[in-house]
């Protein structure tokens, strides 16, 4: 009696307890996120209807505001698309709306705090007082992300956005952004680990028996001496 209850406890404990996801960015991960900025254009902007009003400077600082779905099939690499409204006012004092679809590479050091840097590009877009209008445009940023646990984080970016100037042959001007955001992850690989070792789980190396293989038989001598133990 003696001895099955000691082999059903043995076979209780080594139940494996699937491990939880390190907080941290990890395989196949997917995370939806949204962002609450500021959005700082340049006085010399094309984001205006050039045939239909004159030209006029938004306000030196503006809100930003918008969504993000992000994709990372490894933790160092991945892919992110965003979509963004900046509610803006001209200088007189006239209402303006600014809007943004773009995505972006990510590449980053995977990490608790994880630093990343973003290259991509998209649209920019106008409408309102100074007339409706879309440029093309290119980004590029830094930032940090901190995993609060393996389903919530928060970030913030620096970006610096390249599009159009105004007037004839005049090239590119520069905008900039700052990000603050939250993001929770939807969806990751869960990693495969041993519930003792924590390591992951293989096939046993040469002269190692497999830890769901049954014990060895006693035969012989060692058979006598486990019936003796177990008659007392």
């Amino acid at each position: 009696m003696l001895q099955g209850a000691f082999i059903a406890l043995a076979a209780t404990a080594q139940v494996a307890v699937p491990p939880s996801p390190p907080a941290e960015p990890g395989h196949h991960m997917i995370e939806a996120g949204a962002w609450l900025g500021l959005f700082i254009p340049s006085r010399d902007h094309e984001l205006y209807d050039s045939l239909g009003t004159d030209h006029r400077p938004y306000d030196a600082v503006n809100a930003s505001l918008g969504l993000r779905l992000s994709y990372f099939p490894v933790p160092f690499v991945g892919v992110e698309g965003e979509g963004g409204y900046m509610p803006s006012g001209t200088r007189g004092g006239d209402l303006g709306h600014l809007f943004t679809v773009r995505g972006h590479g990510v590449l980053q050091w995977p990490a608790r705090l994880t630093p990343f840097a973003v290259v991509g590009g998209g649209l920019l877009a106008s409408t309102g007082a100074p007339g409706s209008d879309v440029d093309q445009a290119f980004h590029w940023g830094l930032g940090a992300k901190y995993y609060i646990s393996d389903r919530l984080s928060v970030r913030l970016d620096g970006r610096h956005i390249i599009s159009g100037a105004r007037g004839p042959g005049a090239g590119n001007t520069s905008h900039f952004e700052v990000l603050a955001g939250v993001s929770f992850t939807l969806f990751r690989a869960e990693p495969k680990k041993d519930a003792w070792t924590d390591v992951d789980v293989g096939p046993p190396s040469r002269g190692e028996t497999p830890a769901s293989a049954p014990a060895p038989t006693p035969t012989g001598e060692d058979a006598s001496r486990t019936m003796e133990m177990v008659a007392t």
